[in-house]
């Protein structure tokens, strides 16, 4: 019974119950790493400078675009948080191997299930959030996932 009790304890800290989801999200954000994963139009040089850089989940979604120096003419503010905002949870694989033709253990998700979070913030990386835990989610941008963690 106590090993089922941690069974249930522990996977329930592995993602955020779909009510939670969103109030998880908010809040301070840093790319910590990078996945080439499929095509990409970025390099390695270039997918480099994403690292350390802070993300900021609220009433507005910024970034440190300005710190980047091919990024330099993007608005640090992205766009406004929750512009036509979905959540859905879908199966791991068949996201990652169709959509990017991507192995999702080369992303190191080994969940069947993810959530993703999508809202309208055109000509952004930041209009889809992949949670691959509740202090860890993943962006794509031209063809990089680039990891960040909850500070």
């Amino acid at each position: 019974m106590k090993n089922l009790f941690l069974f249930f304890v522990l996977g329930c800290a592995v993602l955020p119950a779909k009510a939670q989801t969103i109030k998880t999200i908010k809040g301070d954000w840093t790319v910590t790493k990078y996945y080439f994963c499929g095509t990409s139009a970025m390099g390695d040089t270039e997918a480099k400078q994403w690292l350390n850089r802070k993300l900021t989940i609220g009433d507005k979604i910024t970034f440190e675009f300005s710190k980047i120096p091919k990024y330099k003419t993007f608005k640090n503010e992205v766009c406004s948080f929750g512009n036509s905002l979905t959540e859905q949870e879908v199966s791991t694989d068949e996201y990652f191997y169709e959509g990017f033709r991507c192995n999702p253990s080369s992303l190191k998700i080994i969940e069947k299930k993810v959530i993703l979070i999508k809202m309208k913030c055109d000509f952004s990386p930041f209009s889809e959030f992949i949670m691959k835990s509740a202090s860890q989610i993943i962006v794509n941008w031209d063809g990089v996932f680039f990891e960040l963690i909850k500070v």
